[in-house]
């Protein structure tokens, strides 16, 4: 970590800041290290980010249901702002103010005589945070390992920049940081080793009605030859890329690759509803029947009305007939292949299989004051 720290404090700038997310069993050298780096003077807060969820039942400890936060500014002066992220007095406080007893979270007013008044914005939050991982949000969750709740990385971003600054995650993961930085008006740069990790923070701006476009992703396949590579060398890494030229959500496999899931609106019969394609890679290439038998298999299990392939190769006749036999779906008096094909050479020349269907948007509108769990102070 200390190399890519010093990378960092190298790029801020000097009003910047920086929040460290460590599990507890590190955070205490790297705090060290951060010392070192940034200065000892520079440390602002140790945020503990609590959450709550099972145990084992053999434990002989207390559970351990908190992450650690180190939050860091480059030199003296910083980013801070209070007001964007003040949250409500607690009911008791403001009970307490009315009775005239003096407590926390309140101003002097002028000409209001010793009473003071409190804050109508309410009062900066604590260092320690209670958000709901987003493992267990049924509305957030996108099924990567390392998600987080997105309210908690939109007090940080609203807290430490203003509209236009540049917000840089360097470890991306699901694009949370990515999507709060996009929905606050920051510009921002996004950095992680694997397609998943673009596949599933496109899809994440493709909610909020942003899409990306090819000159803003660096280090995907840009020719055949690469995307061959990419196929031989990480499979799973090759089907997230072809589910990212899509924009569609990532997810598992049984057998440990990785296909999309889309959402799109379908008319028939003068009544819309809510339609679902699958995407995935060929196990074959050229495809064969087993493609074609464990592509209808995927969609009973997903429950997808059409699916898309990827491969490189032209199948072979009896691939074709057998794909011709299949009934097709009917959209508005349209006809799709129940299964499609769509070949690399497309995906490289930038044509997708998402301009086939009319795309199903629900944009991810939230409030902080809602979607966030807090302690009552």
């Amino acid at each position: 970590m200390a190399v890519r720290l010093v990378e960092m404090h190298r790029l801020l700038k000097p009003t910047g800041s920086i929040y460290l997310h460590v599990y507890p069993t590190a955070s205490h050298y790297l705090k060290m290290v951060m010392d070192v780096i940034f200065g000892g003077q520079h440390f602002r807060n140790e945020i503990i980010w609590c959450y709550t969820g099972p145990g084992s039942p053999n434990m002989r400890k207390f559970l351990g249901k908190h992450d650690t936060i180190l939050f860091y500014s480059k030199g003296d002066e910083w980013t801070f702002n209070r007001d964007a992220i003040r949250v409500p007095h607690a009911a008791k406080t403001a009970a307490n103010f009315k009775a005239g007893n003096k407590g926390s979270g309140f101003v002097e007013g002028e000409g209001l005589g010793e009473e003071g008044v409190l804050n109508s914005k309410g009062k900066v939050p604590e260092d320690w945070w209670q958000y709901a991982i987003a493992a267990r949000s049924t509305k957030e969750r996108l099924g990567y390992p390392t998600q987080k709740p997105v309210a908690l990385l939109e007090r940080i971003i609203k807290a430490s920049s203003n509209e236009g600054d540049v917000v840089l995650d360097p470890y991306m993961g699901s694009g949370n940081t990515i999507e709060a930085a996009a929905k606050y008006g920051r510009n921002w740069i996004g950095i992680d080793v694997t397609h998943h990790a673009i596949a599933t923070t496109a899809f994440r701006l493709d909610e909020l009605g942003i899409t990306l476009t090819k000159d803003q992703v660096v280090g995907i396949p840009e020719d055949i030859a690469s995307a061959r590579r990419l196929k031989v060398d990480a499979p799973r890494q090759f089907d997230t890329w072809c589910v990212y030229q899509c924009r569609a959500k990532p997810g598992d496999d049984a057998n440990g690759r990785a296909l999309g899931i889309r959402l799109f609106s379908s008319i028939s019969e003068g009544k819309e509803s809510i339609r679902r394609a699958l995407y995935l890679s060929t196990i074959d290439d050229p495809p064969t029947m087993r493609d074609i038998k464990a592509a209808l298999e995927k969609m009973k299990k997903h429950g997808a009305d059409i699916a898309y392939l990827f491969c490189f190769e032209e199948p072979e006749q009896p691939v074709v007939e057998e794909l011709m036999r299949l009934k097709p779906f009917i959209d508005d008096h349209r006809e799709f292949p129940k299964i499609g094909l769509k070949f690399i050479r497309d995906l490289i020349e930038g044509t997708t299989a998402e301009s086939l269907i009319s795309p199903h948007r629900k944009k991810r509108l939230r409030s902080l004051d809602t979607q966030s769990e807090l302690f009552e102070a």
